[in-house]
């Protein structure tokens, strides 16, 4: 195969990524020859497969496509924390991933399901310590699936959450886009709050879980399934070029004086100038640049953004400010709107707590607080009930 990548040389990038040096030791694939950012053959890997059962899209039980015997070639990356983030999730100390994988099937093994331990455990190992359960479990039950064990033993909403857990978090996210943009309509709001609030890094890894899982590239379903500057910014998003090292506030005034004249300082909107500023600056930039426009126009750019913008673009521009400004109150907002009016979004509830929990829910949780005066877990407590309450509390509370 002439055009398969061969050890040590670069091979076809993934569209727009350009993985960090170093940022896989090793390779993303276990694969000879395979290369950070290398696009597989089609067909490498086969179907997703559920104990080597070939299973098509959506035909495993609770609609999670899964390649589980190639589940651990996904890297486990380093969570998106800043220095005063704070995590409800922390590594456990002392770790034993085959203790744990015992304990494990023991919970699921004979008669009944032994529900407690099975969350007891799960919830208080990161992703990273998941995954390596994940792999001791099928390899000394080597009869076994533990991704199926769970199927069989857990059911409804408690099952899709353990699940969940039990996914590394790159093909987690991959999933949920997928399932965002799968059958009639299209979740835009899952878009993006996946896609406008995660670094390069982040980027970079869902789109080649994706590409693994789906054998199609994450950008052509965004495509295919998006329209209008909504697509052009969830593609820049996408691209993953946004420059996240350069913080210089000198830039801010002439930035901010570019979406000034691209808004409010003329007849009509150059969208495309929003677009380009929200997804190509890092976002201590963006704060100083927000903060520069406020000098200059007087009010917010939100104002401006509410006023010029219109659709699923301005709710995805409006989540990048809201993000800069605030990430944690962001968070907050999402939290408290998928637990409110008709029923709970338990889509969202799940992915929400799962990937927050390592980055900052401490740092969510005050924020609930200030902006609804009732804590996250009151708000959790009074949405959910019986096993799957005990799974979130145990994440939020830590």
């Amino acid at each position: 195969m002439a055009d398969q990548p061969q050890p040590g040389m670069p091979g076809p990038q993934i569209h727009g990524a350009v993985p960090p040096p170093g940022m896989f030791p090793g390779g993303m694939y276990p694969q000879d020859g395979m290369v950070p950012g290398a696009i597989p053959p089609p067909g490498m890997f086969g179907p997703p497969t559920v104990g080597g059962v070939p299973v098509m899209p959506g035909h495993y039980q609770g609609g999670y496509p899964m390649n589980v015997t190639g589940i651990y070639a996904y890297p486990q990356i380093p969570t998106m924390m800043n220095s005063d983030d704070k995590p409800t999730l922390h590594k456990f100390e002392p770790f034993d991933a085959s203790g744990d994988a015992a304990t494990l099937r023991k919970a699921m093994k004979g008669m009944g399901t032994d529900e407690d331990a099975i969350i007891g455990l799960l919830t208080k190992r990161t992703s990273d310590q998941r995954a390596k359960i994940l792999k001791k479990y099928n390899t000394v039950y080597n009869d076994r699936d533990c991704i199926k064990d769970i199927g069989d033993e857990l059911h409804g909403k408690l099952e899709r959450a353990v699940i969940a857990l039990m996914t590394p978090l790159p093909l987690y996210l991959a999933q949920e886009l997928h399932h965002a943009m799968d059958g009639p309509g299209t979740k835009e709001r899952t878009l993006i709050e996946i896609l406008c609030s995660l670094n390069n890094q982040w980027i970079f890894a869902i789109k080649n879980a994706y590409y693994k899982e789906y054998e199609k590239h994450l950008v052509d379903d965004i495509k295919d399934d998006t329209s209008g500057e909504f697509r052009k910014l969830l593609i820049s998003m996408c691209d993953g070029k946004r420059d996240e090292k350069n913080n210089d506030p000198a830039l801010a005034s002439n930035i901010a004086q570019q979406l000034h004249t691209a808004g409010e300082g003329k007849f009509g909107t150059d969208e495309s100038e929003f677009r380009r500023v929200m997804t190509s600056y890092s976002y201590p930039l963006l704060k100083a640049v927000f903060e520069e426009y406020k000098n200059i126009e007087g009010k917010e750019i939100s104002d401006a953004i509410d006023s010029e913008l219109s659709g699923e673009f301005k709710e995805g521009v409006m989540a990048i400010y809201e993000i800069v400004m605030n990430r944690p109150a962001f968070f907050a907002r999402e939290l408290h709107d998928c637990m409110s009016g008709l029923g709970t979004r338990d889509g969202t509830l799940i992915r929400l707590v799962l990937v927050r929990s390592e980055i900052d829910m401490q740092n969510i949780k005050e924020e609930y607080l200030k902006l609804y005066d009732k804590t996250l877990v009151d708000k959790i407590k009074g949405d959910t009930s019986g096993d799957y309450e005990k799974l979130f509390l145990a994440m939020v509370e830590g």
